[in-house]
Formats: C-alpha cells, sequence, structure tokens
C-alpha cells in the first residue's frame, strides 16, 4: 500500500517555465548573449538553475567565471520574480487534497536551489501539507542522485517499497529507479513521454485525476506470500494466461517448483479482493530468478506487473540476493526495461515464445 508521494517541483506540481525563462533571458540581454524560447528552456531546465545557466549561455561563454557571473544574476533576478506567472497546474490543489484526505504523506524533491523550492511551495500551497520540502542544498546530492529521497523516505519513516515518485523528467524516473521507489512519469510537464518511458516511468499519467486513479487502486489491492487455498487461485491465473492464453502445455506449465515445500516462494495480488496477479521466485546459484510473472487479462490496466515484480524482489532481498533474473518473453522487454531490466542475451525459444534473458542487480 502507498503510504508516501515524493514529488518534483518544476513541471509536476507548478508550471515556473515562463519565469525561469524570463529571468534568464533578462540576464543574457544584459551582458549581450542571444535569447532563448520557451520550448528550448524546456529542455535546460531539470537539472537545477545552475545548469540551466550553462545550458542558456552560448558555448564560447561556457567558462566557470562567466557561469558563476550570470548564476548569481540569475539568482538575484529569479528571487524577485520566481512567484510572478508561476502557478499550479489544474487539478493539482485538488489532488493534494485528496491524497491529505486519504493522510498519505507528501514531499518535495527539487533540483532547484532550497530557499527557492520552500518559498515556492509555502506560497503556492499554503493549505496543503507537505512533510518535508528539499531543494538543491550542499549537503544532498542533486537527483538523480537517491541520497535525497532516501532522506526523505527514512524522515517520513516510509520505506521505499511504499512510496511514489512522480515527475515529469528522465532525471525523476532514474532518481526512482536509483533509490528502488516506484515511479509514476506526468506527461503535463516539460518532457516528453519518451523520455519518461526511455529512462524507466514505470506508470504515465497525462492527468492528475489519474493519480488519484493509482492510488484507489492501490488502496483496493492486497499482497500475499501464498499459502494454503491461495496456491489454487494463483494456478488458476496461471492457466488463464499462460496454458489458455498462451498456448503453453500444461505438463510444461507446472513443475516440481510448484509442489509444497519446493525451493521457491510464491505471491498472490489481489486487487478489489479478487485474485489479479501471480509470480514466483527461486533460487540459482548467486540470482533470484523470477518466473511464472502474469496478470489477469481484465486487470492489466492497473499496474499489477510492476507489482509483482517488486514484492518478487523485495522477496529476494530479504533472502540476502543482489541480483534478479527474469526469463523475459521478447513482447515484455519495454515493459522490464522500465523496472531496471537489461537484456543479457540472444532470444531463444521457450514453450514456443521467443524469449530474451534480462538482469538487474537489486
Amino acid at each position: 500500500m502507498i503510504k508516501g508521494i515524493i514529488f518534483d517541483l518544476d513541471g509536476t506540481l507548478v508550471d515556473s517555465l515562463v519565469d525561469l525563462a524570463d529571468s534568464m533571458n533578462r540576464v543574457l540581454k544584459n551582458k549581450n548573449y542571444p535569447t532563448h524560447s520557451l520550448a528550448e528552456y524546456q529542455y535546460f531546465i531539470g537539472n537545477g538553475i545552475r545548469n540551466l545557466v550553462r545550458e542558456a549561455l552560448p558555448e564560447a561563454a561556457q567558462d566557470e567565471v562567466v557561469i558563476t557571473q550570470c548564476f548569481e544574476a540569475m539568482m538575484e533576478d529569479y528571487t524577485q520574480h520566481c512567484l510572478d506567472k508561476t502557478r499550479p497546474y489544474p487539478g493539482i490543489i485538488e489532488l493534494l487534497e485528496q491524497v491529505n484526505h486519504k493522510e498519505i504523506k507528501c514531499a518535495v524533491l527539487s533540483n532547484k536551489v532550497d530557499d527557492l523550492t520552500k518559498k515556492i511551495v509555502r506560497e503556492l500551497f499554503p493549505k496543503q501539507r507537505f512533510e518535508e520540502v528539499i531543494g538543491t542544498r550542499f549537503d544532498i546530492p542533486r537527483k538523480p542522485n537517491p541520497e535525497g529521497a532516501l532522506l526523505i523516505s527514512d524522515s517520513l519513516q516510509i520505506p521505499t517499497s511504499e512510496l511514489l515518485f512522480v515527475g515529469d523528467t528522465g532525471v525523476d524516473m532514474k532518481v526512482a529507479q536509483n533509490a528502488q521507489i516506484r515511479s509514476v512519469g506526468v506527461t503535463w510537464g516539460y518532457r516528453t513521454r519518451e523520455e519518461l518511458v526511455e529512462h524507466g516511468a514505470q506508470h504515465l499519467i497525462s492527468d492528475p485525476s489519474e493519480l488519484l486513479q493509482l492510488l484507489n487502486g492501490e488502496y483496493q489491492m492486497r499482497v500475499v506470500e501464498i499459502k494454503g487455498n491461495e496456491r489454487e487461485d494463483a494456478f488458476q491465473i496461471r492457466r488463464e494466461v499462460f496454458v489458455e492464453e498462451q498456448r503453453v502445455p500444461l505438463q510444461d506449465e507446472f513443475d516440481e517448483y510448484d509442489e509444497p515445500g519446493a525451493p521457491a516462494r510464491h505471491i498472490l495480488v489481489e486487487y478489489e479482493n479478487k485474485a489479479a496477479a501471480t509470480g514466483r521466485v527461486r533460487w540459482v546459484g548467486d540470482t533470484a530468478k523470477l518466473e511464472r510473472i502474469c496478470v489477469r487479462a481484465s486487470l492489466r490496466k492497473y499496474g499489477l506487473g510492476s507489482v509483482v515484480v517488486q514484492a518478487l524482489e523485495k522477496i529476494a532481498q530479504e533472502e540476502g540476493f543482489h541480483k534478479a533474473k527474469i526469463h523475459a518473453q521478447t513482447q515484455a522487454q519495454s515493459f522490464y526495461n522500465k523496472l531496471g531490466y537489461v537484456q543479457v542475451s540472444e532470444e531463444f525459444m521457450e514453450d514456443g515464445i521467443p524469449h530474451i534473458v534480462m538482469e538487474r542487480k537489486l
């Protein structure tokens, strides 16, 4: 169950593009450098204001002395104008009110300097509750380093497995991956859907209300390790998906690792009190092998496949394993890429279906 959400700020909670662009363009104009369009600034934003300054300067002017001078001028101007036109995106206030009502803890982690991050959140969200608001500080590396996200996890006393990270850039998706937090990419911000997917977004949403739908789904979901009657529920899902849909022979689908007492651990995901997804993990040398991962056809839009993988990875970590392996169907490669898995083999056939071996460090 999700108990906390870490939000990016610029491009996720607030549209700050015009104020950032206006301030930087005033600095450039005063230095007789070319200015830039809003479309260009969309790709300068996301790695902190100093990096924005570096990107905005002509290549010939990108030495550290000039960058520092322009950064100081930018900070002076932007500090005075950071709230001129910056506003929450439509639907964000309502989203935060609902999240607060659910008693889900909220935090902000931004690559914007810390005092301005706090100022914008304080002024634009006076009635919304944030447990932590952290921007760039000398003692915390910038995203995608996971240290800030892990600090928030510790401060909220919520394990990373029960957090979401919501952001609009590849940097946000990478920090979530590095901290082993489920990632939600928002497409109303400054970067493309393709960038979010390329950097591992596990969920994509195009409107703040869709995050509520995701959370509502979480509140109707339960992950259990299989015991007793749950075993038959899990096996029925596998029969539906692998045997009936994909035509895997029944005798090939079930093996000795499905027997009680076998050296494998199975999980079942229930959604709205119904058996929805399953998977198992067993040990092959120093590697945890994730297998038999499947979701009922009618429930494949709720991100339950990611839930199964993460639950199995958590079991593997508890058992002391630091590497996971999957024989992934080739058609599912992009799904596993989003979860941090990389291809380590050529394509091969298994049960008449093209597969590849994929691995990731835990």
